[in-house]
């Protein structure tokens, strides 16, 4: 594995600036730049410290390499997760989703539940596709309330999210995109 071009490859998709990880993770401009070139290599907690503000899990960054990208993801391999003391489900539909500029997931909402800003915090944008099901999307500070079903699609900038409401006792199943990445 080549450290610091896989460090390069992810400060560069999350659009870190050098400068930007160096401050926040508490170490020179220039030790990023040397790391990033294969210099020098970091020490443990340097890494640490580079893998935090990069927001990614120090076992994670070595399990996975993405120096040969993965192009199909089958579902065998998924992995579910239910999303805060909720029923809902999130199923990430690609791997290894830290050095990707997305995140795709099927998100299914049970009959007559909701997933809401306290259930999934994320900071940038959000695709949703409805594959079947209907709902009402909720958005901050806003009147209106947004009725989805079949086949419909929205976006929504994350800061403006609330609420996402199955409005049957079906289930509610949406393919969702959020960029950057988060779960």
């Amino acid at each position: 594995m080549n450290i610091g071009q896989e460090l390069r490859k992810i400060r560069t998709t999350k659009g870190y600036t050098m400068k930007y990880l160096a401050d926040n993770a508490g170490i020179s401009q220039e030790l990023v730049s040397q790391i990033e070139r294969n210099v020098v290599d970091p020490s443990l907690k340097t890494l640490r410290a580079i893998l935090r503000v990069l927001d990614t899990d120090l076992a994670d960054f070595f399990l996975y390499d993405t120096s040969t990208p993965d192009v199909v993801f089958p579902k065998k391999q998924r992995t579910k997760m239910s999303l805060r003391n909720t029923n809902v489900i999130a199923e990430n539909l690609i791997d290894n989703t830290i050095t990707k500029k997305m995140q795709p997931l099927k998100v299914t909402v049970p009959g007559n539940e909701s997933l809401s800003k306290d259930d999934y915090k994320h900071t940038g944008e959000e695709f949703g596709f409805v594959l079947k099901g209907e709902g009402i999307i909720k958005l901050k500070n806003k009147l209106n309330d947004y009725s989805i079903s079949d086949g419909d699609s929205f976006y929504i900038p994350s800061h403006l999210f609330d609420k996402i409401q199955n409005t049957s006792s079906n289930t509610l199943e949406i393919i969702w995109v959020a960029t950057p990445p988060t779960v």
